[in-house]
């Protein structure tokens, strides 16, 4: 038999002195159904060590001993841990009884993008079962926003799962962000420009020794030598701009959830031609992702903003799409007035 299809193919017959057949379904070879993949949410930080997973399906073919379950996750949602892998030995629950005497882990460490386990020698799980496991031990990967279709399951004579099977969050969101940058004069290659970037985080704090990582359009600030963090104190240093972020890093106290202000000095402008970008800045940090939203406001050489962009009064919630536009002017904006 050929393998595992999640569609039905037509079947047709013909000899040569007969007109082929009108086309008749094939049926599935086998697929798996109703996936399930759960994080307690309370466990659902990034970096997140020990942690449970549970993951359910139906298999239509029977799996063998030795069959190998693939459970596929968006890049990076469970981290690459050889250690906590090896310690899963033993510690896999199925229906309930620790340890299972029908599932292991497979010796396969897991990769960026999925994890396998096993039927265990002598063992058979019949078609048709309600498989209910929980892999114990885990760690979880970077802070992510999810994914409404990123998990899948297959599995030998089984095609891959197809119906939506949501990856929860990882972390929290930052929200709220505002960046304000003043210079004189507003020009490209400006030096010594100040940046005031103000953001929400939630649900977690940013671990001691975390990264905040600010996001800009390609180019909009030279890479040349780091800035300083003027306040808060609780960041301890800020590594040298990238063409498009410049990473902070926590000192040694976590920083608790709530608003946070970043004022950074001594920071060197793009030059001309400086590409326009309707992204514009977004905040991430070791524990939250990137709000999609975006930078919800953005004001470039003073509170009365630039080329008649609005000021930085407006309001974000009432006009979020204006918001993203004026990102773009004003790093056009910024742009023209580097060739005056």
């Amino acid at each position: 038999m050929g393998s595992a299809q999640s569609t039905s193919n037509a079947i047709t017959v013909a000899t040569n002195k007969d007109h082929q057949s009108a086309a008749q379904a094939s049926g599935a070879i086998g697929q798996i159904t109703s996936p399930t993949f759960t994080i307690a949410s309370a466990d659902r930080t990034a970096g997140a060590t020990s942690k449970a997973i549970t993951i359910g399906f139906t298999n239509a073919v029977e799996l063998a001993a030795g069959a190998v379950v693939t459970i596929n996750y968006p890049t990076g949602f469970i981290a690459t841990d050889a250690t906590a892998w090896a310690a899963a030995a033993g510690k896999i629950l199925s229906g309930g009884v620790d340890p299972s005497t029908v599932w292991e882990r497979h010796a396969d460490v897991p990769t960026t993008t999925s994890f396998k386990i096993k039927v265990m020698s002598g063992q058979t799980v019949a078609a048709g079962t309600a498989v209910l496991i929980t892999v114990q031990g885990q760690t979880l990967g970077s802070a992510t926003a999810g994914s409404a279709t990123g998990i899948t399951v297959s599995a030998p004579g089984n095609a891959e799962s197809t119906t939506a099977v949501v990856a929860q969050e990882i972390g929290g969101a930052v929200s709220n962000v505002r960046f304000h940058m003043s210079a004189a004069p507003l020009r490209a290659a400006a030096t010594n420009v100040s940046a005031t970037i103000t953001f929400t985080t939630a649900t977690v704090s940013i671990p001691a020794a975390g990264k905040i990582t600010i996001q800009y359009p390609s180019g909009f600030f030279a890479t040349s030598s780091a800035p300083t963090v003027h306040s808060p104190s609780s960041i301890a240093s800020s590594a040298t701009p990238t063409a498009t972020s410049l990473v902070l890093t926590v000192g040694s106290a976590a920083i608790a959830t709530g608003t946070h202000t970043v004022i950074l000095g001594g920071l060197t402008l793009g030059s001309a031609g400086t590409t326009c970008s309707a992204a514009g800045i977004s905040v991430s940090t070791s524990a939250h992702y990137a709000s999609s939203t975006a930078l919800a406001e953005a004001v470039v050489g003073g509170s009365g903003g630039v080329s008649g962009s609005p000021s930085n009064s407006k309001s974000p919630a009432a006009a979020p799409a204006l918001h993203h536009a004026v990102v773009a002017a004003i790093t056009c904006a910024f742009i023209i007035a580097a060739s005056l």
